[in-house]
C-alpha cells in the first residue's frame, strides 16, 4: 500500500472534507455494483492549514466523526435549519448544491468516483 499526504486538498469554506460513498456489490462475475445516490460529506472542525505547527492538530487534518464530535466547534446538521450549510456533516445533496453554486462539476466528480470504485473492484 502506498499513502501520500495531500498538502493542498480541495476545501469547502476553508475546511478539509471527505466523502462517504456507499455501494453494494451483488456479483463479481459479471460485476454488478449498486452505488447509493446518497452518502455523507464529513468535515474537519477547524480550518485547514498545512503549517508545520498544525501537524498534530487532529481537528484540522482529520474528518472522522468519532474525532470531531468532541470538538466544541462541531456543528450538528439539523436538516432544513439555517445552520445546515455550516454543519460538520452534509449529505450529498448539500454537496451538489454547493458545487453548483461554486461552478464545480458535481457530475464529473461522481463519475470519477464511480470509475475509481469499479477499477478498485476489478483489480
Amino acid at each position: 500500500m502506498v499513502c501520500q499526504y495531500i498538502s493542498n486538498p480541495h476545501l469547502i469554506n476553508g475546511f478539509k472534507y471527505d466523502l462517504r460513498i456507499y455501494c453494494l456489490v451483488t456479483c463479481y462475475d459479471p460485476l454488478k455494483v449498486y452505488i447509493f445516490k446518497e452518502g455523507l460529506v464529513r468535515f474537519a472542525t477547524q480550518k485547514y492549514t498545512n503549517s508545520q505547527k498544525s501537524v498534530d492538530q487532529q481537528y484540522i487534518h482529520l474528518t472522522n466523526y468519532s474525532v470531531n464530535k468532541h470538538n466544541e466547534d462541531y456543528v450538528k446538521n439539523n436538516a432544513g435549519s439555517e445552520d445546515a450549510e455550516n454543519s460538520s456533516k452534509w449529505n450529498l445533496a448539500q454537496l451538489k448544491k454547493y458545487y453548483l453554486e461554486h461552478q464545480l462539476d458535481y457530475d464529473l466528480t461522481m463519475h470519477r468516483i464511480r470509475d475509481v470504485l469499479i477499477k478498485t473492484l476489478i483489480s
